[in-house]
């Protein structure tokens, strides 16, 4: 049964700021005159590098200034992290310099502009400055103001380490541990994604491992395993075609796998516990693996024609979780004695098993796999499976956006193909085929996933979004229909969640063109601030259904930001002094930084400018 929609706190918010008024804009001083000396002045940086955890300056510190219009491709908002931010240009002509045993440095600059100050040491990544979970603040120069003294605080590598061992209190060898961000409600593209695995280390001989160069933030830490006494681990990882391959043991205390194990125990990534790291902390996170029953998965091969021998190829098996992880396809395989291909030592779970056939039919069931079980791969044992065909209707004629569904229930994220050809594949479960979107440009692609309730984003290129969305038990319409002849008017207030029923679906996109940008500068007393938390909240947040992707940015040296490729929608815009601190997840916490924020209402294309009054956390 649907519960009854939740009153959001935001609402209260909503109806305080209709009748906020206006923030005024700092005045603007006139430009000083400058001497002629001055005026022959190249531009420069000047300041002091410091250690963020101790305040002891830092010599021989390697700082590089990056100007944001030094390239004609397309670049990221100011105060974002730059492509390949921790791998400067080794150009000769890129301006940079080192810190003295004081810890001092000057840079000149070949002009004005905005400039992405960064600085790496021994013992220190390379850092933006002031740098906030992937933001950091530029460094603006301009004829009237073409230098700037400051302070560099430079934050030290956060480390993990411990020591994995198994149930017998031995250390466990070559297991793999991953270090994978928290979820997040910020979707911005400079910050780490929600789940996104941050590196891997492998233990040693003793069980051991490290994790090295962690910036600051709350992490989730998983580990996988086999036991060197599975059966399973007598074969090669990989698919074995031999019929001589030794079946996987009748002892159960041999048919046993170490489930993915988080942080300090759990099974489920959700009931992990948090790591939040600070600046230069080392933490110690020792795992202990219990094993349990494996899971099996067996396919019959397609029968052979006469006179031909029957070949072995296997399907493609994927272990599906809402959190990311580097262990997803890794089995074993082994033929049986029926001639069938046997997948053993899996962990229990969700599975997708995917086949093609050559002439681009793609087949993908859904097995739920349980403990010491060996799961048939037919449609009769599958999960009931919707097959959509996405039909994008509107500006997006050419089919370039790709297509998220996100299932409510378990997290899990499908995305639409856009790759080439899947290779052919010779098990095919008795389900209706999908065509491959490469092998014809002009037909709709199409996504298999279980039915169910899913929430749907469009990832699009330049400035197109979702501005309707439909779904139906349908044929998807004709590919010599013009998609332009259903344009969808611009709107964000639509639900994005639908549901998928089990067969055929037809899920129309209307897809609209003018995404919105928000720029300004936020000021303390007058002044500009520079490293303030500027936020771009849906005026909607926290109802179901509804739009609920934050904007977040930080001001520049002279207090400017940028805020761009936003949807159209009302939004409440606040700036927040020292806000990288406060627990704005907090939706209690949210609402109450909301009460002082400034109402817009963004049309497709629009451009606005503000200037916001900083407020405190």
């Amino acid at each position: 049964m649907t519960s009854p929609p939740r009153q959001s706190p935001l609402l209260l918010a909503a109806a305080v700021l209709a009748i906020a008024l206006p923030i005024a804009a700092p005045a603007q001083a006139p430009a000083p005159t400058r001497t002629a000396a001055q005026q022959s002045a190249p531009f420069r940086i000047t300041g002091a590098v410091v250690n963020a955890a101790t305040r002891a300056p830092i010599p021989h510190c390697r700082l590089v200034a990056v100007s944001e219009s030094t390239t004609s491709a397309p670049q990221p908002p100011p105060n974002r992290r730059p492509p390949n931010r921790r791998r400067p240009l080794l150009d000769p002509n890129t301006p940079s310099a080192e810190t003295d045993a004081a810890g001092r440095f000057l840079l000149d600059l070949p002009s004005a502009g905005r400039w992405n100050l960064s600085a790496a040491a021994r013992g220190f990544r390379r850092q933006s400055l002031d740098e906030h979970e992937g933001f950091s603040s530029a460094v603006v120069l301009t004829p009237a103001a073409p230098s700037l003294d400051l302070l560099f605080h430079l934050e030290p590598d956060a480390v993990i380490t411990g020591t994995i061992l198994d149930e017998a209190a031995e250390p466990v060898r070559d297991a793999t541990v991953a270090l994978i961000a928290a979820t997040s409600l910020n979707p911005d593209v400079s910050a780490a994604a929600p789940g996104a695995l941050r590196q891997t280390a492998t233990t040693d001989d003793r069980g051991h491992y490290e994790l090295a160069a962690i910036p600051p933030g709350s992490y989730r830490l998983s580990v996988q395993a086999r036991p060197w006494y599975a059966a399973a681990g007598q074969f090669s990882r990989g698919i074995v075609l031999t019929s001589t391959a030794p079946a996987a043991s009748s002892n159960p205390v041999l048919d046993v796998i170490y489930p993915t194990t988080w942080y300090p125990g759990a099974l489920e990534s959700e009931s992990g516990s948090l790591l939040t790291l600070h600046a230069g902390e080392t933490r110690q996170a020792d795992l202990s693996l219990l094993p349990t029953p494996a899971a099996h998965l067996r396919a019959v091969p397609l029968p052979a024609s006469p006179g031909q021998p029957v070949t072995h190829a296997a399907p493609r098996i994927e272990r599906l979780g809402a959190q990311s992880s580097p262990f997803n396809g890794s089995s074993y395989a082994r033929l049986g004695p029926d001639n069938a291909l046997v997948f053993d030592g899996l962990e229990p779970g969700l599975y997708r098993v995917t086949t093609s056939e050559p002439n681009g039919e793609s087949h993908s069931i859904f097995v739920q796999v349980q403990p010491g079980s060996t799961t048939a791969l037919t449609a009769a044992g599958s999960l009931p499976t919707a097959e959509v065909t996405l039909h994008l209707t509107g500006e997006d004629s050419a089919g370039r956006s790709a297509v998220t569904l996100t299932d409510i229930a378990t997290g899990i994220v499908y995305r639409s193909f856009r790759g080439g050809p899947v290779p052919s594949l010779r098990y095919r479960p008795q389900l209706s085929s999908s065509k491959d979107p490469a092998a014809s440009p002009t037909a709709d692609p199409t996504l298999q996933v279980p039915a169910g309730r899913y929430q749907v984003t469009l990832s699009s290129p330049g400035d197109l979004y979702l501005a309707s969305l439909s779904a139906a038990r349908t044929a998807p319409p004709s590919a010599a229909q013009p998609a332009t002849q259903s344009r969808p008017q611009p709107s964000t207030q639509f639900s994005r969640i639908i549901n998928l029923p089990a067969g055929p679906v037809t899920l129309t996109l209307g897809i609209a063109r003018g995404r919105a940008t928000v720029t300004g500068f936020v000021a303390d007393g007058g002044k500009p601030l520079p490293g303030a938390m500027v936020l771009l909240v849906p005026a909607s947040f926290g109802q179901p259904g509804s739009l609920d992707l934050l904007r977040r940015d930080q001001s520049n040296t002279d207090g400017s930001f940028d805020l761009a490729a936003i949807l159209p929608g009302d939004y409440i815009l606040v700036a927040i002094r020292d806000g990288w601190s406060l627990n704005w997840h907090d939706p209690p916490t949210l609402a109450r930084l909301l009460l002082q924020g400034l109402p817009l209402s963004l049309t497709p294309g629009s451009h606005t400018k503000q200037y916001l009054a900083a407020q405190s956390p």
